[in-house]
């Protein structure tokens, strides 16, 4: 009698669950009431922003760095962008600065194991990420600005801890760990396996561009299909190219973090 009871309340509510459904399906297909129309708050042409808003940043000397600064809601977050000008890097090698941006805060410091420093990044951050951003300055089409970034963010109370994190793997990163170098390049080599044929129209515009354009050029040579070939050829010849992968990144480091550089925002 109890299982019977069961099986029967299990039908009721299976009964109960297909009238709510069939009830909200012809609510969803009924046409509205203008009256509930006219409550609905509309918006004139007159009412919306002409102009964009942009944000008024202060600037300011902290000895050789020059800082900038924004007032926002952030809900009690802090975003801090060191961004770095790279104006004595050679065309060869731009593929190791972009290999650089996307090494860093993966590899182990001097005083600090890869998985140890990746446990405190994601305790005490929401993370902390290294870019390489290409522009050409406006008006000179023949120059390239290059700014190599590492950005992080933190809560308020957490933002000293975020900056000495930042400040280790600017400064402190090796790539003697041929082991987990080799790791990363391969991981590197995936992603990249994965997302150009995702997006091959704009792989293959970006392709198409760097006959004619220089910033198409270098953005070619860090992120498109001449470096997915460049990152191929250091994975299959990684044992016979280590130490020259090792050399020049760490060649890249003491060239790129140099505070006559820097602008922290």
């Amino acid at each position: 009698e109890e299982k019977e009871a069961l099986v029967q309340k299990g039908y009721e509510e299976v009964e109960q669950v297909i009238a709510q459904a069939a009830h909200l399906k012809a609510y969803q297909d009924s046409e509205d009431q203008l009256e509930d129309l006219a409550k609905l708050p509309l918006l004139d042409l007159a009412d919306i922003q002409v102009e964009a808003e942009v944000p008024h940043y202060t600037a300011a000397l902290s000895g050789e760095m020059t800082v900038f600064k924004t007032h926002a809601f952030t809900n009690g977050i802090g975003y801090v962008n060191y961004s770095f000008n790279c104006p004595a890097i050679h065309s060869e090698e731009l593929p190791y600065l972009s290999l650089l941006s996307y090494l860093l805060g993966k590899m182990s410091t001097k005083r600090t194991h890869y998985t140890t420093l990746a446990k405190a990044i994601n305790l005490n951050t929401g993370g902390l990420r290294g870019s390489l951003n290409i522009f050409t300055p406006v008006g000179k089409r023949d120059q390239l600005n290059l700014r190599l970034e590492l950005k992080s963010k933190a809560f308020i109370s957490k933002q000293p801890v975020m900056i000495t994190l930042m400040k280790e793997v600017m400064t402190e990163t090796v790539f003697d760990d041929y082991s987990r170098l080799k790791d990363l390049i391969a991981e590197l080599k995936t992603r990249l396996q994965t997302s150009i044929p995702a997006s091959g129209h704009t792989s293959a515009l970006l392709r198409a561009k760097a006959q004619f354009s220089l910033t198409a050029r270098a953005n070619e040579w860090t992120s498109g299909i001449d470096f997915y070939h460049f990152v191929e050829s250091l994975d299959r010849d990684f044992d016979f190219r280590k130490e020259e992968v090792r050399d020049r990144l760490e060649s890249l480091m003491e060239t790129v973090f140099n505070k006559r550089q820097l602008l922290i925002a």
